[in-house]
């Protein structure tokens, strides 16, 4: 019975030492594979770090483009906003200039029309030629007038172009 009992403790030695190589093994594989993946979670993060710094740089490239170019838009706008003005300014002195020339040489030819009217009333002759000298002078009025309105249509219509702009 000894030899029977000895025999099945030596079995059941084997037994166990066979259950510890395996599960020894199952161990080692298990620690291997962990390993592998945490190398590969380690190489896997650095490289999103990688692309995200890539990406990071690219994009403040870009805006740095854009800024760049926003910059160089506005300044060619600025200039040519103030050529505009310039531009206004110089069209809004010409018109003044122009209307006082029209209202002077209206003036003109009512009082020289006023003066040939009461010399000339009692000839007909000169009656006409005064009637036609004060229809000049209406004439004259009324293109002084529609100079004016065109003049201030003309400031309206820049106005809002540099406003626009």
């Amino acid at each position: 019975m000894s030899d029977s009992v000895d025999e099945e403790n030596l079995q059941a030695k084997e037994e166990l030492t066979q259950k510890v190589i395996e599960l020894t093994k199952a161990l080692v594989f298990l620690y291997t594979r962990q390993d592998g993946h945490d190398v590969r979670l380690e190489a896997l993060k650095d490289a999103k770090i990688k692309e995200v710094a890539e990406v990071t740089s690219w994009v403040a490239e870009k805006m740095q483009t854009h800024h760049q170019e926003a910059s160089e838009v506005s300044n060619r706008l600025s200039g040519r906003v103030e050529d505009l003005e310039r531009k206004y300014a110089s069209r809004v002195r010409e018109a003044k200039s122009s209307l006082e020339d029209l209202k002077e040489v209206m003036r003109k030819k009512e009082k020289a029309s006023e003066g040939l009217v009461s010399s000339w009333s009692h000839h007909s002759g000169r009656r006409q030629h005064a009637l036609q000298l004060r229809k000049d002078a209406e004439d004259l009025r009324r293109k002084l007038q529609i100079a004016e309105a065109r003049a201030g249509c003309d400031e309206q219509w820049l106005g809002r172009q540099i406003a626009a702009e």
